[in-house]
């Protein structure tokens, strides 16, 4: 059973889908923003109850409309899937399909956004904090070390601030 009828005395009738996947929200390259060729998290309840076989992804808008690939089920709360290559920059509609009833099931839509990747403007990735003057032992104070890394990192428009093993 995927949905329920139901029908008043005056023959209304109203139907509920059982089972049907919820989108609560989705995760791009860049947080907020996709980028074309990378994959996108999608975050929800019932996505895919039976495996990645039956798990569907479609996308819509700028004159799309297909189902792309699934990458991976992590687990009936978290998948993942691949966006085209192609796709230019703009609002898209994102529906997941579960596998349970016909094609009527999809998810209610989420929108999500196609950009260029932040990350393709950046100089450097890694801000390793020892590099900027921290030195981890528990004894110095690292604080300036860290400081100077995470302003580097701001100045390059972002990127990872790493703190190896030790104690700061």
């Amino acid at each position: 059973i995927y949905a329920v009828k139901l029908i008043d005395s005056s023959g209304n009738f109203r139907v509920i889908y059982i089972n049907n996947p919820v989108i609560d929200y989705t995760v791009g390259t860049d947080g907020d923003i996709c980028v074309a060729g990378k994959t996108v998290r999608i975050i929800g309840k019932n996505l895919a109850p039976r495996g990645e076989k039956y798990t569907k992804v479609k996308i819509k808008g700028k004159g799309y409309n297909r189902v792309i690939p699934v990458a991976e089920v992590q687990s009936n709360y978290s998948i993942s899937a691949e966006l085209p290559t192609y796709l230019p920059n703009g609002e898209y509609e994102l529906y997941v399909y579960n596998g349970y009833g016909d094609g009527t099931c999809w998810s209610i839509p989420t929108i999500i956004n196609i950009g260029d990747d932040i990350r393709s403007t950046w100089k450097q990735d890694v801000f390793n904090v020892l590099e900027y003057g921290a030195v981890g032992d528990g004894v110095a104070n690292d604080t300036p070390g860290i400081v100077n890394a995470l302003n580097a990192a701001a100045e390059n428009g972002g990127g990872t601030v790493y703190l190896p093993d030790g104690s700061y």
